[in-house]
């Protein structure tokens, strides 16, 4: 017979009174590297505590895997999330449950189907060409640069062009403020998830404020696009039988069966604009700086692309994305 454990039986770091392990998480930039350290001292599997909030941290990725697989059914986010979101106006697939999660993840995941890469696979290669552009920029002289906003702002014009049919172009311009209104969303619901008492219902303090503003301006970005896909779906009555993007998808949705309300429409917008663009950023950054330490890698990546694409610099075909296996292998 197995033994069964409850959480508090679980090996983690000694907590302090009253705020556990908060003060070990107050840097976010550090967040990961802290959990990493925690795993290996005590184990695939930690219990910390969040203010009186327990929390268990699994960094066995077979673990992980059917966690993942079992939600919302088996594993549920904790509540604090969902309540962020919804105190945000940007409630999605990123924070619903149950039956909402399902109806908006069905969409998300037929949005961003292999088919409609396939239609605007020409936006993924000038994205690439403005890539290459601005990195050359960027490093010119021999000058080293922080590269996640140049490839965040690399993944959000692809994912606006393929979710919302949108060029934002942030990559030749230089000038869109929004990959930093997305970020800076993004670091502020991390930082409420891990505070015990929602202060900022009594106390807006600066960062809360730049918050606000930084909300409007998303708010008042996806208002934008909302209403350019509405006028897409009037001036070509066929796109109701075809959508070609995400939002397209939602607005028909909350026309017929689904009945998507406005709210959900902007949350999910929202939550494709900063998960796509911060996950997708990252990976890529992750994966640059791991190449770097590993220049054997590097070079059996950069030979394949040699022999893939010839004197092109990048792929003119979508096919040829099925002969670069090591390098999607490196990605994954």
């Amino acid at each position: 017979m197995t033994a069964t454990r409850s959480i508090s039986d679980l090996p983690g770091p000694p907590r302090l009174p009253v705020i556990g392990n908060l003060h070990q998480l107050r840097r976010m930039d550090r967040t990961h590297q802290t959990m990493e350290e925690w795993c290996r001292r005590y184990g695939p599997i930690v219990r910390f505590d969040l203010g009186g909030t327990r929390g268990v941290l699994i960094g066995d990725p077979e673990e992980i895997n059917p966690i993942l697989r079992d939600r919302p059914e088996g594993f549920r986010r904790v509540h604090q999330f969902e309540e962020t979101f919804e105190e945000s106006r940007s409630t999605g697939v990123l924070s619903q449950e149950g039956d909402d999660w399902r109806r908006s993840r069905r969409l998300v995941v037929t949005a961003l189907n292999s088919n409609h890469l396939q239609r605007y696979f020409h936006v993924v290669r000038t994205a690439c060409e403005r890539l290459r552009l601005r990195l050359e920029r960027e490093s010119a002289g021999g000058r080293s640069f922080d590269p996640a906003p140049v490839l965040g702002a690399y993944s959000l014009d692809i994912i606006s062009a393929l979710a919302f049919g949108k060029d934002l172009n942030t990559l030749g311009r230089g000038d869109s403020e929004l990959p930093e209104h997305i970020e800076r969303h993004f670091q502020m619901l991390n930082r409420r998830f891990k505070f015990p008492i929602p202060y900022w219902r009594w106390l807006r303090l600066p960062f809360d404020r730049a918050w606000d503003r930084s909300l409007a301006e998303l708010h008042r970005a996806v208002a934008g696009f909302i209403e350019d896909a509405r006028e897409q779906l009037r001036a070509d009555p066929q796109l109701r039988e075809e959508p070609e993007n995400f939002l397209q998808s939602m607005i028909v949705a909350q026309e017929t069966e689904d009945k998507f309300s406005d709210e959900e429409i902007v949350g999910n917008t929202i939550t494709l604009l900063v998960g796509g663009e911060d996950t997708t950023a990252h990976t890529m950054a992750w994966t640059a700086w791991l190449l770097a330490r590993n220049p054997d890698a590097q070079a059996r990546w950069a030979e394949e692309a040699r022999e893939a694409l010839g004197d092109n610099r990048f792929v003119d075909e979508y096919e040829t994305v099925d002969r670069l296996r090591y390098g999607e292998a490196v990605l994954r």
